[in-house]
């Protein structure tokens, strides 16, 4: 990431990460930070003029110290402390230029009495996967790609189903780590290396693959389809190519049957010399004339049929 930012020209980048106070987060230990500053100053010797700042989250303790002791404070870029500072407005400038780059404005004065449950909430139910998909994290003729392909906004490399639970495999055969990056899922972590994940990475949208390492993850696309991107997040590898596109489709509407009416036969005349005789009849007011008050005021109808109706 700092060697991109150099080659497009930056002078600097920032590093930063969170206190050790926040171990949801998993935030830097003491030694962890110690062991992170003394890569940086490598770094920084190695790619001068071009510069990595450092800095951390500090936390105000209740006694109003901070949660880094001096020795650590000293070696970073970038210290803010806020208190006392209610109502002002503050600038980060550019010593070199004298510029304004970053501005702070103090409009809240806050004491923190939040605390951290002793028990998280249960993880979410996203369904047991109806496939399985393997993407290689890997490097092909020079760059970085995913199954040997770079990317292109014109390619799709998976249909998932709205609604739908799938398991995907992300393995990192190169020397070099990947930071796996999904858009728009809901992501749980089933395995890492064969065995059980990391006890912070239960639910997560980045996944880190080191080198060598293999991990799945189960994935349920729901609320919307159309396509979104994964990637590695590391600067250089994803602008190299190192990105994909998923598309979640439609579920395939299974129409129900309609019963086909039975049609109705046609009549057919019968041929000639058949032995029936038949007669045209005129449209005509159908009444009852079995009483001799009825609408007609006829006689009532004969029990016998007329002798042409008899085919005498």
């Amino acid at each position: 990431m700092a060697r991109a930012a150099r080659d497009l020209g930056h002078e600097y980048i920032a590093l930063t990460d969170h206190s050790p106070r926040l171990t949801i987060a998993n935030g830097l230990s003491r030694e962890r930070l110690l062991q992170q500053l003394d890569i940086i100053a490598a770094l920084n010797e190695d790619m001068a003029p071009f510069r990595i700042l450092s800095g951390i989250e500090v936390d105000i303790l209740e006694d109003g110290g901070l949660d880094q002791d001096d020795e650590i404070l000293a070696r970073l870029d970038v210290v803010v402390d806020f208190a006392g500072r209610f109502g002002q407005t503050l600038y980060l400038r550019d010593a070199a230029s004298g510029v304004d780059v970053l501005q702070f404005r103090v409009t809240q004065d806050l004491v923190d009495n939040s605390s951290v449950p002793s028990a998280l909430r249960a993880l979410p139910v996203i369904g047991e996967p109806t496939r399985t998909r393997s993407f290689s994290f890997d490097k092909t003729d020079g760059h970085w790609t995913i199954n040997g392909l770079r990317f292109d906004p014109n390619r799709v490399d998976a249909l998932p189903v709205l609604g739908t639970t799938e398991k995907w495999v992300f393995q990192n055969p190169t020397g070099a780590p990947h930071t796996v990056h999904l858009h728009g899922i809901d992501q749980q972590c089933v395995t890492r290396n064969g065995g059980a994940c990391f006890p912070y990475e239960t639910m997560k949208e980045t996944w880190l693959l080191d080198p060598g390492e293999t991990i799945e993850v189960k994935l349920k696309f729901t609320d919307f389809t159309g396509r979104y991107v994964f990637h590695c997040h590391m600067t250089e590898h994803e602008d190299d190519g190192m990105m994909s596109q998923f598309e979640v489709v439609p579920p395939t509407v299974t129409p129900t049957p309609t019963r086909t009416p039975t049609p109705t036969p046609t009549p057919t005349s019968p041929p000639p010399g058949s032995g029936a005789s038949f007669h045209t009849v005129p449209p005509c007011r159908i009444a009852d004339t079995r009483s001799a008050n009825g609408p007609l005021g006829g006689p009532a109808l004969e029990t016998s049929r007329p002798a042409d109706a008899r085919g005498e």
